[in-house]
């Protein structure tokens, strides 16, 4: 498995919609990734640190990984994560385990390397003492060569989900948010954030502790703007970029 300090983080990607218990977000486009890259889900925005990481590495391969106090669900064996169908139930039972770059798809080796279309990733995540369980809806394709991501969901209280649930009253829709690049991605002195400011807003940077390192005033109808980051010691950060416009998105980039 190769490990690499490039990923990308989304948090309110799509539309979000509020049903109950369970948060629901529908990834619109569906974002599929076949270069060296990665799609980061982070349920809960205020513990930023805690996250679903899923990677495409040229091998090829698909690889799943985590941080913070995030954990998917494997296998009885807890040698490679589970693939679920439509109405599988995601609970407490099961094994659950933090992710290493564990593989979905690599060789011929992983749950994933066949019959991989509109299946589902369980995860849970822990909000202060819950453990908060839910499902990401993806595809990976024949030989590992991409993935796609589609859908993601939590029950918010605690409680079990099944695999693709929803539910169906109470419903919410809030704001869809786009995507934010960042380039270059590594870097060494100034980044460029893909991102336009149509109202005023800021952009934060934490380390991967969650420490606010440094944060930034942005104008209105600013367009891509450059930050500097000459003064940050070499490793992976988060930036945040809020409008109260738009919301909030947060990539991670890597520092050389």
């Amino acid at each position: 498995m190769k490990k690499l300090f490039l990923t990308l983080l989304v948090t309110g990607f799509g539309t979000m919609q509020a049903f109950s218990q369970i948060t629901y977000h529908d990834i619109s486009p569906d974002t599929t990734v076949n270069t060296w890259n990665a799609f980061t889900i982070t349920p809960i925005p205020a513990a930023a640190s805690s996250n679903l990481i899923i990677w495409w590495h040229p091998s090829p391969e698909v690889v799943a990984q985590t941080w913070g106090n995030c954990e998917i669900l494997f296998d009885a064996a807890g040698t490679v994560p589970l693939k679920l169908n439509a109405g599988d139930s995601i609970t407490a039972g099961g094994k659950w385990k933090m992710g290493n770059y564990d593989a979905l798809s690599s060789g011929g080796s992983g749950n994933w390397t066949s019959n991989a279309t509109d299946k589902y990733l369980g995860f849970r995540i822990k909000n202060g003492t819950v453990w908060n369980y839910g499902w990401v809806k993806m595809s990976v394709a024949a030989g590992a060569v991409s993935f796609t991501v589609k859908e993601w969901a939590f029950e918010a209280s605690g409680k079990k989900i099944n695999a693709g649930q929803t539910a169906a009253t109470g419903v919410q829709t809030i704001a869809s948010v786009p995507a934010m690049h960042l380039y270059p991605n590594p870097a060494s002195d100034k980044i460029q954030l893909q991102w336009e400011f149509n109202a005023p807003g800021t952009i934060a940077i934490t380390n991967i502790n969650g420490k606010v390192i440094k944060v930034i005033d942005i104008a209105a109808g600013t367009k891509k703007p450059v930050v500097d980051i000459q003064e940050l010691a070499t490793g992976t950060y988060y930036i945040t970029a809020k409008t109260g416009e738009a919301g909030s998105v947060t990539t991670a980039f890597s520092k050389l």
